[in-house]
């Protein structure tokens, strides 16, 4: 298992992880929303680490993301939310029809219209590892996707499709003792460029980039399945928008 011990790297960044929960503490909104109500087991040693090993245990760098992240839960009223683990769409055996679950805000409904039911599916192969997303791109209708829906509303699903994802890796990375992150895997079969919206790659980009720094050390690797030859020319219109 390629995964690192979380007891190792608590280990490894104790005195940076004290110096961010200093941080957090000699900041008075940070203060306030570390001691209220179940808070303060939600943003332990365990969350603090993760900002450290996104930041390349720079203290305050990772300080100002996990207060930016806390007011943003606050705001946003995510650890109200429960659990989430059973609300990602098409979570486990492909053959089952668990696609039709109760949306968490009309955007998803928006945006299901223009997708196969089967377009994005998750699967936990071992259940001590972490999810597998598949989106099948030939299954999304990027075009009216984005003639329908503002960068805005395509944050609101990513927010809530994050938030559900991050539960179950963390609930792994709490059981097995390892860092757990997950896989993204992009499967262009049958795809075709005429396809693709331009318009759709940069909202998509731009409503990825919101949630991104909130939710660290979570997704592990990106792949791209199935490659048609001019996968090229998406990757570098993909890229000027990322960057």
């Amino acid at each position: 298992d390629e995964r690192p011990l979380i007891s190792d790297l608590l280990s490894e960044h104790s005195l940076a992880i004290e110096a961010v929960r200093e941080g957090i503490l000699a900041d008075n909104i940070g203060q306030d929303l570390h001691n209220k109500a179940n808070n303060s087991k939600l943003y332990d040693e365990i969350w603090i680490l993760r900002f450290i090993l996104s930041h390349k245990s720079n203290v305050k760098a990772a300080t100002k993301a996990a207060l930016e992240t806390m007011k943003f839960r606050e705001e946003r009223k995510l650890n109200e939310l429960g659990d989430l683990r059973h609300r990602i769409k098409n979570f486990g055996d492909a053959s089952e029809d668990n696609s039709s679950i109760e949306w968490l805000s009309p955007e998803h409904e928006i945006y299901n219209t223009h997708c196969d039911k089967h377009a994005t599916l998750n699967f936990m192969p071992d259940t001590d590892r972490g999810i597998i997303e598949i989106v099948n791109v030939d299954m999304v209708d990027m075009r009216e996707i984005a003639k329908d829906m503002s960068k805005e509303s395509l944050g609101e699903i990513y927010l809530h499709d994050n938030e559900s994802r991050f539960q179950v890796l963390d609930c792994v990375t709490r059981r097995t003792g390892r860092l757990t992150k997950y896989i993204k895997l992009f499967d262009m079969s049958g795809m075709k460029l005429s396809k693709i919206s331009h318009d759709y790659i940069r909202k998509d980009a731009a409503a990825s980039k919101v949630t991104e720094d909130f939710y660290p050390q979570f997704l592990g690797m990106i792949c791209v399945l199935n490659c048609p030859g001019w996968i090229s020319v998406l990757w570098k219109m993909t890229q000027q928008d990322i960057t």
